[in-house]
C-alpha cells in the first residue's frame, strides 16, 4: 500500500466517524432553537440557518463524498460521476454557508451600531482623524 492509498483510508475513516457527529448535533442545535423560546433571538435563528446548511452537508455532502473515495479507493471509479456531483454540491454549500456567516457577522455589527453606542472619547478621536 503507497502513501497516497494511506492517505485515502485516513481520509475515508476519519470523514466516515465525523459524518454523523455532523449532522446529529446540527439537528440538535436546530431542535434547540426551535423549541426554545429564549434561543429565538435573531443570531440564534440566523445560526440556525447555518447549522441547517451543515445539516445538508453531513446528510449528503461528506457520505457523497465516502462514497467517491471509497470507489476510487477500490478501484471501482471509472466515470466521475461522483465526483463531479459531490463537488458541486460542496460548492453550493460553501457558498450557503459563506452567506449564513455574512449575514450573521452583519446581524452582530448592527446590533453593536444600535445597541452599544460608543464612548465620547471614540467619537472624538474619530472627529480628530476625519
Amino acid at each position: 500500500m503507497e502513501s497516497h492509498d494511506t492517505g485515502l483510508l485516513i481520509t475515508l475513516v476519519i470523514n466516515s466517524i465525523i459524518c454523523p457527529f455532523t449532522f446529529v448535533l446540527n439537528v440538535l442545535v436546530i431542535i434547540a432553537v426551535k423549541k426554545t423560546p429564549r434561543l429565538q433571538t435573531k443570531a440564534n435563528v440566523l445560526l440556525a440557518c447555518l447549522a441547517v446548511t451543515d445539516v445538508f452537508t453531513g446528510f449528503i455532502a461528506q457520505p457523497s463524498f465516502i462514497l467517491w473515495k471509497a470507489l476510487q479507493f477500490a478501484g471501482l471509479s471509472e466515470k466521475d460521476h461522483i465526483g463531479i456531483f459531490h463537488r458541486s454540491l460542496l460548492r453550493g454549500l460553501s457558498i450557503c454557508s459563506a452567506l449564513h456567516l455574512m449575514l450573521v457577522t452583519c446581524e452582530r455589527l448592527i446590533a453593536h451600531q444600535i445597541y452599544l453606542p460608543t464612548p465620547l472619547s471614540c467619537h472624538a478621536f474619530l472627529i480628530v482623524i476625519s
